[in-house]
């Protein structure tokens, strides 16, 4: 069963990743490497940690939800066992989870609207492995709302250290969107590098 979770994975990502969802319908589904049973708490049901909880499937470490949602944007976490918030592994679409702190930042998955084009910069989320600093660390990617157009243009690409905190403490990608918007600037790509650790200076020269 475990060779076919991870079959099955590799499917949903070569189809475009999670979670899976039509106009109506969203299938959340998740490896739990945490205590169980696991929840769905999001913007749909105002953050309820009991409201959705997930089916584990018999024999694996595989939860599911299937849930009628429509067909706009929304913000989720994964709530475990023993009540901690997780966003999801498989999911590249996130967002900053506007609650202040002095760490590196936690962040919302996000459900995309279905069958819209964008009409604000979106985030995506990478997991960068770094042969030189021999790390893996967390890359965030704002793209303009043009982005996934046809007929999508080149885009100047902007560089940014201390990413997550970028995000988290500054909102510096929201700025670049309302900048964007204001036709203050030209669109643009921002790469947020996030910090491996609260090392700071010394994590990013490899120190």
């Amino acid at each position: 069963r475990k060779a076919r979770v991870a079959t099955f994975f590799a499917a949903v990502e070569k189809a475009g990743g999670v979670p899976v969802r039509d106009q109506t319908t969203v299938a959340f589904v998740v490896q739990a490497v945490v205590p169980g049973p696991l929840s769905v708490a999001g913007s749909f049901n105002s953050w309820s940690k009991t409201a959705d909880v997930m089916t584990k499937v018999a024999g694996t470490d595989l939860y599911y939800l299937i849930k009628k949602l429509g067909g706009g944007r929304q913000e989720y976490k994964y709530v475990d066992g023993k009540g901690a918030w997780h966003k999801d592994p498989n999911n590249r679409h996130v967002a900053w989870d506007g609650i202040p702190g002095q760490g590196l930042g936690k962040f919302n998955s996000v459900i995309p609207p279905w069958g819209a084009a964008q009409t604000k910069g979106r985030l995506e989320w990478l997991r960068v492995k770094s042969p030189q600093l021999a790390n893996t660390r967390d890359v965030f990617v704002y793209l303009p709302a043009a982005y996934d157009l046809d007929t999508c243009k080149r885009y100047p690409v902007l560089l940014v250290n201390d990413g997550n905190e970028s995000i988290a403490r500054s909102q510096l990608d929201q700025v670049a969107a309302a900048t964007f918007a204001a036709k203050k600037a030209s669109p643009a790509v921002l790469v947020f590098v996030a910090l491996a650790s609260l090392l700071g200076v010394e994590a990013i020269l490899g120190a």
